[in-house]
């Protein structure tokens, strides 16, 4: 793996692209990192609560659920296939031989997995090989229904700024160590992926963004905002922000991996397909 990584592309909290080119896709393959918003199957095979392979999980997708925590599709399944490459597989989905051969891809998501030196850090991956990098900074997390449905005192605003302002603290400072670790290392390439603004504006005013309901989740959750297992979701999943009172549905995922693929507000200083054909 580590000969394809040289010109890879990684996408997460991080995704990590390869900048050759391989069968008509725009990079032969990408590699994903993160938590349960790109988990695509990998808590299926440890030993967590942290899963998502239950009805009503993946209504969307063909066959039975997979593992991802939406009804379909995650952010790192649309980026891949913007990129002309099929859904990058679970790692722990794959056998021994099968990851040998695999060679558009893997997805290394766990939902549950975190931020800090312990739980993973682009250091272990540029030296692999990894060159591009799509980082994504913490979402809204004081607009998800769960931390507004347990706050002590309620409050007073639409959000739990107290916790919005935590969030920040670290969204401020990952520009700053990103363009760090690209004047020290040479050949490191990356995109910012802004969550958090997306996020936050969608919740203030969902209707200006395409959904009807900001605020009630498609699904009846538990106390661990996870959907509660065997019922049937919302009929207007497309019409709702949230899928669990974590998560979002599978539209919100593609308008932000289309938004951050060609466009210009939600990813800097470039895009992902800038950051595909840039030169290593």
């Amino acid at each position: 793996m580590a000969v394809f990584m040289e010109s890879c592309f990684f996408i997460s909290l991080c995704l990590t692209m390869f900048a050759g080119k391989s069968s008509g896709a725009t990079v032969p393959a990408i590699y994903v990192f993160g938590d349960s918003l790109l988990d695509s199957g990998n808590n299926n095979f440890l030993q967590t609560h942290a899963k998502s392979n239950y009805t009503p999980y993946g209504i969307d997708l063909p066959g039975e659920p997979t593992g991802r925590f939406t009804n379909g599709a995650t952010g790192g399944d649309f980026i891949a296939q913007l990129l002309g490459l099929p859904h990058p597989p679970a790692y722990l989905s794959l056998s021994e031989a099968s990851r040998k051969i695999t060679t558009t891809g893997i997805n290394y998501a766990s939902g549950g997995s975190g931020i800090l030196s312990e739980t993973g850090t682009i250091l272990t991956i540029y030296k692999l090989g990894g060159r591009k990098f799509v980082v994504y900074g913490l979402g809204a997390l004081g607009c998800l229904p769960i931390v507004i449905a347990s706050a002590n005192p309620k409050p007073t605003t639409l959000c739990v700024e107290d916790v919005n302002n935590l969030i920040n603290i670290y969204n401020n400072g990952l520009p700053i160590m990103l363009q760090r670790l690209a004047s020290r290392l040479q050949g490191f390439t990356f995109v910012q992926a802004d969550l958090f603004s997306l996020g936050y504006d969608q919740f203030q005013d969902p209707v200006k963004f395409g959904y009807a309901d900001g605020r009630t989740p498609c699904c009846d959750f538990g106390v661990s905002g996870m959907c509660i297992p065997g019922q049937n979701p919302c009929s207007d999943r497309d019409d709702r922000l949230f899928y669990d009172a974590i998560h979002p549905v599978q539209l919100v995922n593609y308008q932000f991996a289309g938004d951050c693929f060609s466009g210009n507000s939600r990813c800097t200083p470039i895009n992902i397909k800038q950051l595909a054909l840039k030169q290593s």
